[in-house]
């Protein structure tokens, strides 16, 4: 018996026109395309030359006449320095101007109002000053004073130097032996002499007495009394 295609049955089993087609759409649905690989890869060739192009147009160009001009500089620049140079290399060297401190220059010769070791024929020269001359040692029994505003350096006979304060007065009583009466006397004691006896340098006051070999020492002399400071070697003070 064959089915009739118009009755109920026969039409419940088999899909109509209308779902047919949107299964078929829904399986085309996602079905992208794969381009070319070459055709993809002359895209972004053309691609990376227009931005290329692009930054390019942007940057500031130096015209042809700009770039003559830098160089014409530069080339006259390099020409004056060799210019400069080639003079300064041939002036030999020249007798300076003696100027004084206030900007006048002297109306009289510098040279002649100098002394003869700082000056030669080309002008002032530094050169070592002459040993100083020996200074002559007090004699036994001097006295020494200074002033307020005075200060005095003494070489006793035995070599030793005193470097006497302000305000000071002492007596020299024996080669190595100085009585201080007031104010401050720094001693730096010369070593003693094999060939002389009592090689004990003494400094006596009102209330002490202060004995050295070799050494550097102050002594001070005040209405506290007597005060030693010792910044070399060993002394010994007795009262």
């Amino acid at each position: 018996m064959t089915p009739n295609p118009d009755s109920p049955d026969a039409g419940a089993d088999q899909p109509s026109v209308g779902d047919q087609n949107v299964q078929r759409l829904l399986s085309q649905a996602y079905d992208p395309e794969v381009p070319d690989p070459a055709f993809a890869e002359r895209v972004r060739q053309r691609m990376r030359s227009a931005a290329r192009l692009r930054r390019e147009a942007a940057r500031p160009r130096l015209t042809l006449p700009g770039v003559l001009i830098w160089a014409a500089a530069a080339a006259a620049a390099i020409v004056a320095l060799g210019i400069l140079l080639r003079g300064a290399m041939k002036e030999g060297p020249r007798p300076g101007e003696y100027v004084m401190e206030s900007g006048e220059r002297p109306t009289a010769s510098v040279s002649a109002a100098l002394p003869r070791y700082l000056v030669d024929k080309e002008g002032l020269t530094a050169r070592p000053r002459p040993p100083a001359e020996p200074v002559q040692p007090v004699a036994v029994g001097s006295r020494i004073e200074t002033q307020a505003d005075q200060r005095r350096r003494v070489v006793l006979p035995d070599g030793s130097v005193l470097y006497v304060n302000r305000s000071t007065s002492l007596q020299v009583e024996a080669a190595r032996h100085v009585r201080l009466a007031q104010g401050e006397v720094y001693v730096e004691v010369a070593p003693p002499k094999p060939d002389r006896p009592g090689g004990t340098f003494t400094v006596s006051t009102a209330t002490r007495t202060v004995s050295a070999l070799g050494t550097r020492f102050a002594v001070r002399v005040d209405s506290t009394g007597t005060n030693v400071a010792v910044t070399q070697g060993e002394v010994g003070v007795s009262g």
